[in-house]
């Protein structure tokens, strides 16, 4: 049941944890770009992705285009760096308790089949 309860955690925490930190990532992105790269198309920029901006923009809107994608990456780590406290946090409220030692084999239990 505790194998169970964990994978069912992680995967829902994964899973809001990657939607809320590309959602930051999007939001900031959108907001700095109109300062930054007046001329680009945000949704161009956002269906580009990091690895092909430099393929995609020419050189003299690139500084700002650049400059908007690391705002937004440091709210994407920001949201991690939230999720990650918030699970340390909760780790404080499982008790600790002592596992029970065998420490005669004979106190051992054996499955037999």
């Amino acid at each position: 049941m505790l194998i169970a309860c964990l994978s069912v955690y992680q995967t829902i925490g994964g899973a809001f944890s990657t939607s809320a930190g590309q959602a930051g990532l999007v939001n900031q992105l959108l907001k700095e770009l109109p300062r930054t790269a007046p001329s680009v198309n945000p949704h161009l920029v956002i269906g580009t992705g990091a690895s092909e901006l430099r393929n995609v923009f020419p050189p003299d809107v690139l500084p700002g285009v650049l400059q908007a994608y690391m705002v937004g990456i440091k709210a994407a780590f920001a949201v991690a760096l939230a999720f990650s406290g918030v699970a340390f946090l909760f780790s404080l409220c499982v008790p600790a308790k002592k596992l029970p030692s065998h420490a005669n084999p004979e106190d051992v239990p054996v499955a037999i089949g």
